[in-house]
């Protein structure tokens, strides 16, 4: 079988199949060499060395081919070294971006791990925390008891309160311990109660202020205010009977100086209150010495009609039976010894250069029941009191007015002087009148305030001849005042009718006037103001 090149070449040869095939052809030939002539071992020799010469071509042509590929490939050597030194560069460049890149991806990846897991770490954190509170709470409440027990034998009640109010607010919470027991909180805080309202008790007993400020805060926090009044009030009362009656029964003799010497033992108390109540910082301080004081008032209220009797029946023997100069001495003691005891005082002010008053109205309030026990015994014989009351301070009260001296080239001071004499007045008219008027019924009072209109009329009487006299000097003619009739009370000691807001002048062009007319402004406002106390007390 002949071969040529292009089909040896051709994609399609099967040089393997061609090369059996010629085998097997080779086989065939000698498998019958006893029966063949020689010609045919002629042919196959033939045959053999055809085969040989052709794989011999074959072999030198892939000899020639594998030579011109040598040649080709060491004619490209050079480029393609080149090319591969190019693309390992490019090789290693991206390697290096690659592991950059993984780098950044690393990175992230680990950062965002790192953030969940801090996530998971205060998750975990926080549960933790919930735990040891709910383990430290169980475990405040298992031995709660002795616990409180201990800080109330050693004294420390607000350590005592603030474990059971945490205990409390743990019961109470979402994330409260379940076995918290509400009726046991409750008798822990009753226990508390009943042992700072001891210690309350004790600080009140030996007026301690710091362990009173202590244990009224504590009581105060937990809604017990109401506690500490009514165990200071009970403390106090109890401790001030004991010395009061031990005060009367030491005066057991029913005179004026026994009942002076009880009453200031209760001035004494008072004072020792007032000054504990202070130093405790108690609220309400003076609702609380009013309570003290009614308590301890209605022990001496007693004595104090035990000595009104015996005044009255002393009274009534020495002086053809008139009781008044004796009753009205005891009336005396008690209204001071109320004056001390309270301190009260309302007055009122005058500003002579703007004609403006600043008074303390007699204003409608509650009667204290400490002046009602007070003024109780004298009730039956108070119009005889005010009479002789109103009696001393017309007196007392003249004799002030008539003190002031008058120099008409300085009125302003006579003025100054004169409006202070006034105020005294209405000082010492208010207090025999005030209380009088708060206990006495109101049958009794229409001549009480006859009496006193009496008195204003006979100190305006004085003041309206001094503002005379003070115009006259002046050269102001009456009738150059407006409504000057209006100044003057009526004749007959009744209280004027007339009101107005100031007094009303007409127009002085005269310089040198200026003065003394300032100086009747100030005594029309003197009248003015008795006025409007004579229209209160009507």
């Amino acid at each position: 079988m002949e071969i040529r090149l292009d089909s040896f070449s051709a994609p399609s040869f099967d040089v393997k199949a061609w090369v059996n095939e010629q085998l097997a052809e080779l086989d065939g030939a000698s498998a019958f060499d006893d029966e063949t002539s020689a010609a045919d071992k002629q042919s196959a020799d033939a045959l053999t060395q055809r085969l040989t010469t052709q794989l011999h071509f074959l072999a030198t042509n892939a000899q020639q081919g594998n030579d011109r590929i040598k040649a080709r490939f060491r004619h490209q050597a050079t480029q393609l070294t080149r090319d591969i030194s190019a693309l390992t560069k490019l090789v290693q460049e991206t390697q290096v971006s690659i592991a950059e890149f993984s780098a950044t991806v690393d990175a992230r990846a680990q950062s965002a791990r790192a953030v969940q897991r801090i996530v998971d770490i205060d998750v975990v954190r926080t549960q933790l925390e919930r735990t040891v509170v709910a383990l430290d709470n169980m475990r405040s409440y298992s031995n709660l008891p002795q616990k409180i027990a201990a800080l109330v034998g050693s004294g420390e009640l607000s350590q005592a309160w603030d474990l059971v109010d945490g205990v409390e607010r743990v019961g109470s919470s979402k994330e409260g311990v379940a076995a918290v027991n509400t009726d046991a909180i409750k008798g822990f805080r009753e226990q508390l109660t009943l042992a700072t309202t001891q210690r309350l008790s004790e600080a009140v007993v030996a007026h301690n202020a710091e362990h009173m400020v202590e244990a009224a805060r504590l009581l105060s926090a937990h809604g017990l205010s109401d506690t500490i009044r009514a165990t200071y009030l009970k403390q106090r009362l109890e401790i001030g009977a004991g010395v009061v009656r031990s005060a009367i029964a030491e005066h057991a003799n029913t005179g004026d100086g026994d009942l002076h010497a009880v009453l200031n033992v209760v001035s004494d108390l008072l004072s020792q209150e007032r000054a504990f109540i202070e130093a405790a910082s108690m609220q309400s301080p003076e609702s609380l010495l009013e309570a003290v004081f009614e308590g301890l008032l209605e022990l001496v209220v007693p004595t104090i009609q035990s000595t009104v009797r015996s005044s009255q029946q002393a009274g009534a023997a020495a002086d053809s039976g008139s009781d008044i100069p004796c009753t009205i001495d005891t009336y005396r003691l008690v209204t001071a010894f109320y004056a001390d005891v309270l301190n009260v005082l309302e007055s009122c002010s005058l500003s002579v250069g703007d004609s403006t008053v600043e008074q303390s109205a007699l204003l409608a309030r509650p009667v204290p029941k400490s002046l009602e026990l007070l003024l109780e015994p004298f009730v039956s014989c108070m119009d005889k009191i005010a009479k002789a009351e109103f009696v001393r301070i017309r007196a007392a009260g003249l004799a002030k007015l008539k003190g002031t001296d008058l120099d008409y080239s300085r009125t302003e001071l006579f003025i100054r002087e004169a409006s202070q004499a006034m105020r005294e007045i209405f000082v010492d008219i208010e207090q025999a009148v005030e209380r009088m008027l708060d206990v006495l019924p109101a049958s009794m009072t229409e001549g009480i305030a006859a009496s006193a209109a009496g008195l204003v009329d006979d100190i305006s009487a004085w003041l309206v001849d001094k503002m005379s006299g003070i115009a006259e000097h002046a050269g102001v003619s009456l009738s150059e005042l407006n409504d000057y009739a209006q100044l003057v009370p009526p004749k007959g000691g009744k209280a004027p009718k007339a009101k107005f807001e100031s007094a009303v002048y007409q127009t002085l062009s005269a310089g040198p006037k200026l003065e003394s007319v300032s100086s009747v402004i100030g005594v029309a406002v003197l009248i003015r103001l008795l006025e409007q106390f004579v229209a209160a007390l009507s």
